[in-house]
């Protein structure tokens, strides 16, 4: 039975999370003794008789959109657990499109999530998956416009120079993206804070930070370690992003570590904000939306990672850390259930307010800019999952309402076949 590298593993966890039911009750900052401020087009139609997701407008503030999960990256056979058994023989284009007509009330998710580098050889083939899929569903009178692409601005993983996989875009990617990188832009901490960490999550293990010569081996190998660490100094280090396993292997994690997966990144900066809107337009080119056509962006970023409340707090579930400043992490295993806790490695550098700002401003940026360069069709659907079984909105009232917002990520479901038989089963 051949394995998943726990990479792969974990970049589906951190994307995506378990799935929130209910509401939080308003939440109530507390003081942050760490904080450091910085500087439509009408879709296609739909099969005769159908009604699309993308034509309930207007829709309920908070509505949960229902999604088909990767049915590009997993295709699941049997009774065999989603991802973790093989063979995975991908959809085709043309069952693609069967699943788009036969599921018209669900985004169906093409498993590919855009802080990878611009340019990356897996966005050029979904590109080519992509542009057959729209080819085929104009000519049968389905609606493609419900493609969806995930995209994270609050992380980046930067690949090594001269990676096969993106070439000569695996730089800070100035060329591709039309502005340099700027690595201020990077997140950073304290180093007493990285201290903090590695004694309050990893029992004081050298080992356990990964910028030490020690731990050097908690980095993949495609990631660029030396780039990443243009930020750095004697005082402040990049905060780093990434999910815990066993070394081993081991489902009961007898021997937990870090596995560091992307740098986090300052979106309270407008400079960033700027470069990453123009980023996300390079990367949907790649990806085979091209100006005046439709699609949908799932938008995770993950306030419970980078914000802290007081108030209602369900400790056995959010695995809250006492002094982290953060409604759940950071990053470490957690005394109280058998999965670990997945993020930042450090406690947020974010003040009471401070993400929830830049979010804000990041959507209508993000809005701003994919209207001029003539995306008016792309909507956006939220992912908030500040805890796991509870959800806030840290949007602005006229944002919750947008009518290019659908609302925020329900339910996940994995088709069996294409000729579908019963409720498409929830993961």
């Amino acid at each position: 039975m051949p394995s998943v590298g726990w990479q792969a593993l974990l970049m589906v966890a951190l994307l995506w999370g378990p799935v929130d039911c209910g509401r939080d009750p308003a939440p109530r900052a507390v003081a942050h003794p760490i904080s450091s401020s910085a500087a439509g087009s009408s879709p296609p139609a739909v099969a005769a008789g159908r009604r699309s997701l993308l034509d309930a407008s207007p829709r309920a503030a908070g509505a949960r959109v229902p999604r088909i999960a990767s049915v590009r990256d997993y295709r699941r056979s049997g009774d065999d657990p989603y991802w973790l058994h093989g063979p995975k023989p991908r959809w085709t284009p043309r069952e693609i499109v069967q699943i788009l007509r036969e599921d018209p009330d669900y985004l169906v998710d093409m498993g590919i999530w855009t802080e990878r580098p611009t340019g990356h050889s897996t966005h050029r083939e979904v590109g080519r998956v992509v542009n057959e899929v729209q080819a085929l569903a104009r000519a049968a009178g389905v609606d493609a416009g419900r493609l969806a692409f995930s995209v994270r601005n609050d992380v980046f993983a930067k690949h090594k120079p001269g990676s096969p996989r993106c070439g000569k875009f695996c730089g800070w990617e100035g060329t591709m993206v039309g502005a340099p990188f700027d690595p201020g832009w990077i997140m950073t901490v304290p180093r007493s804070e990285q201290r903090w960490a590695i004694e309050h999550r990893w029992g004081g293990d050298e080992r356990m930070d990964p910028w030490s010569p020690q731990g050097r081996d908690l980095w993949p190998p495609w990631l660029d370690r030396v780039g990443m660490a243009a930020a750095n100094s004697p005082t402040r280090v990049g905060e780093l992003y990434g999910g815990v396993h066993d070394r081993n292997g081991s489902r009961l994690g007898r021997d937990w570590t870090f596995g560091v997966s992307a740098i986090v990144m300052d979106l309270r900066q407008p400079a960033y904000r700027a470069w990453s809107v123009k980023r996300l337009i390079a990367n949907l080119h790649v990806l085979g939306i091209d100006p005046g056509e439709s699609a949908v962006l799932i938008y995770g970023y993950k306030p419970g990672w980078h914000t802290y409340y007081g108030g209602p707090r369900s400790v056995r579930q959010a695995c809250f850390v006492p002094g982290s400043h953060m409604w759940i992490g950071p990053a470490g295993p957690c005394s109280t259930r058998l999965r670990p806790v997945a993020g930042p490695f450090p406690r947020t550098p974010y003040g009471p307010g401070e993400f929830e700002t830049a979010v804000n401003a990041m959507l209508r940026e993000m809005r701003a800019g994919l209207v001029a360069a003539g995306y008016p069709g792309v909507k956006i659907v939220t992912v908030e999952r500040p805890t796991f079984d509870r959800t806030w909105s840290v949007l602005e009232p006229d944002l919750r309402r947008a009518p290019w917002i659908l609302g925020e990520l329900g339910a996940a479901c994995q088709r069996l076949d294409v000729a579908r038989s019963g409720p498409c089963p929830l993961l």
